[in-house]
């Protein structure tokens, strides 16, 4: 049965790098990487906006 709770798609870059300390997989680690990467970038985005409202 599916919880009606809401769903989160993504990991935090916290959980990433977790995973990405025990993944023996070098592909799986590479993409791993990528996404903390995205992870990253999308945090400083978020909070560079909070600290500059207006985008510049």
């Amino acid at each position: 049965m599916l919880s009606d709770g809401p769903k989160r798609l993504k990991k935090t870059w916290e959980e990433l790098v977790t995973a990405a300390s025990t993944e023996t997989d070098p592909e799986k680690l590479a993409m791993t990487m990528e996404e903390i990467f995205a992870a990253l970038e999308e945090r400083e985005r978020t909070r560079s906006l909070s600290q500059n409202p207006s985008g510049f």
